[in-house]
Order: C-alpha cells, then sequence, then structure tokens
C-alpha cells in the first residue's frame, strides 16, 4: 500500500518539526495558518509534556480563593503526556463531521457556509454533540486537568499567558465587543525560554466543554495521578470563560458546571505519540 503525497508530505513535516497533521496532528513552536501547505492552523494539536502541576487555587497568590471554594484546595496533581487542539473547534470544522453524517446540527448560531461566520468557534452544542466530534476526529473531550495545565502552559500563572489581567488583544472577553472572534485570532499562550504549549484562546471566547462531570468538592479527594473526574453526576464541567465573562473569571484554574449555551464550545485532545520530553 502506498501513502498518498499529502500523506507522505505531511509525515516528512512532522518528522523535521516535532509537529504531526490531521490524523495525528501535534505541533512544537510557533506556527501560523499557512505554515504548512495545504494544511490551516485549526487542524493542528499542540503537545502538552507529562508530568506534575499544581491544580486549582492557590490561596497564598490569588487574593480571591474563598469566592471559589470549588477550586480549593491547590493539589499537585500528574498527568500523562497528551495532545490539545490548538484552537477551539470552529464551525467550518464542525460542518466537515455533519457533511460526514458523524454528527448532528447545533441548536443555533450555525451558518458554516458564512465567511463572517465560519472561523468563528461551533457552539449551542450539548456535550454529547461534542464528545460525538472529538470521536469522530480520533479524540475525545480534555479531563479538566489536562484541560488546566495545557491552559496554564509552562509558566503556571493565573492566566494562559502570565500574571497580567487580560486585555482585548490576548482574550475576547467582556470588555471586548459582543460575540465571540475566529478561532485562532488571538494568542494568549505562556511563553518560556525553549518550549510553549501553543493552545490558542484557552482564556475567553468561547467556554469550552470537558469530560468531566461537575462535582464543587472532587478537589478534596481526587487521585493524584491522571484524574477522570467523578463516575457520575448530572451536569458537566467546562472552563476557560467565554466573551461574557468578567476578566478574572478568565483565571486557568476557575470551574464551572456548565449547559449547552451561546459561550460554550470546545476543544479535543489526543493520547501523546511523543512520549518523555
Amino acid at each position: 500500500m502506498s501513502l498518498s503525497r499529502d500523506i507522505l508530505g505531511c509525515w516528512i513535516v512532522a518528522a523535521l518539526t516535532l509537529a504531526a497533521c490531521e490524523g495525528t496532528e501535534a505541533v512544537d513552536g510557533d506556527i501560523d495558518a499557512g505554515t504548512f501547505p495545504g494544511e490551516t492552523l485549526t487542524s493542528w494539536y499542540t503537545n502538552v509534556p507529562g508530568g506534575a502541576f499544581m491544580m486549582g487555587c492557590d490561596s497564598s497568590s490569588e487574593p480571591d480563593c474563598d469566592l471559589h471554594p470549588d477550586a480549593r484546595p491547590d493539589h499537585e496533581v500528574w498527568l500523562d503526556d497528551f495532545m490539545i487542539r490548538i484552537t477551539e473547534v470552529s464551525q467550518r470544522d464542525y460542518q466537515s463531521c455533519l457533511e460526514a453524517g458523524a454528527c448532528t446540527p447545533p441548536s443555533a448560531n450555525f451558518d458554516p457556509v458564512n465567511p463572517v461566520y465560519d472561523g468563528t468557534p461551533v457552539r449551542n452544542v450539548t456535550w454529547e454533540q461534542a464528545a460525538q466530534y472529538c470521536e469522530w476526529a480520533d479524540g475525545f473531550l480534555p479531563t479538566e486537568a489536562q484541560w488546566e495545565k495545557a491552559a496554564r502552559g509552562f509558566c503556571s500563572a493565573s492566566y494562559p499567558w502570565g500574571n497580567d489581567p487580560p486585555d482585548c488583544t490576548l482574550a475576547q472577553y467582556a470588555d471586548c465587543g459582543a460575540g465571540p472572534i475566529d478561532v485562532g485570532e488571538l494568542h494568549g499562550y505562556c511563553l518560556t525560554a525553549d518550549v510553549r504549549i501553543v493552545a490558542r484562546q484557552m482564556a475567553g471566547n468561547v467556554s469550552e466543554w470537558v469530560s468531566d462531570y461537575y462535582d464543587p468538592s472532587y478537589y478534596e479527594n481526587s487521585p493524584a495521578e491522571n484524574p477522570p473526574g467523578p463516575a457520575t453526576g448530572t451536569k458537566r464541567s467546562a472552563r476557560g470563560g467565554s466573551f461574557r465573562d468578567a476578566g478574572p473569571e478568565l483565571r486557568t484554574w476557575v470551574r464551572r458546571e456548565a449547559a449547552e449555551a451561546d459561550d460554550v464550545g470546545f476543544r479535543c485532545v489526543r493520547p501523546s505519540w511523543f512520549g518523555e520530553p
């Protein structure tokens, strides 16, 4: 069996750049749409190396942890390597799943053939619809722990980009006008001297479904290694804040229960094939 030219070329790029294409995508380093011929930013994932990080609200550095008891206590969590999609899933992306017969339409705010909206995040999808898309894309929704580690990056700060409060060059939130903007339009991630996790817009634009049931007391007894979330529940969790939220609600550790809404979208994760960094 021979590989198509596009797939073979993609694997050559992957070998040279620690990146991968649709089907196995991952990226280390800074990229922009169009960097790789025939690919768009929204079809790429970034690798998140495994290891320990502090999850939750640290009362020694955050002044209002008492207002967020569901994010306490802060605790050390160990995660295996994984890959997370660089951008939220766009309307154009979701339309591909519809055309394949693997997804069902959102309940509202969906116009994927309109160039004004096709690059904005798909929203008004239920948790089940988001999970269905990720399964079609050979992935799954991130756990809360995976989402928070990717959002914190290697700076492990209050916001994905660091400890400075948000502005409209970093995130789409309540101070920046009505509605979501195109996925990937803002960077808003943390850079270190030699490595980065390039997941964009982990704060603002739309809140993002995660796989976990929402349990406000889960951190009191969650596993220290690869926590899967509560076994049962009635509501699912979402992370990241949205275009409706004030700046402090965009912090990496803020938790919330969620329902289908016009400010809730999602992104997917996959197991990593990089192994130990």
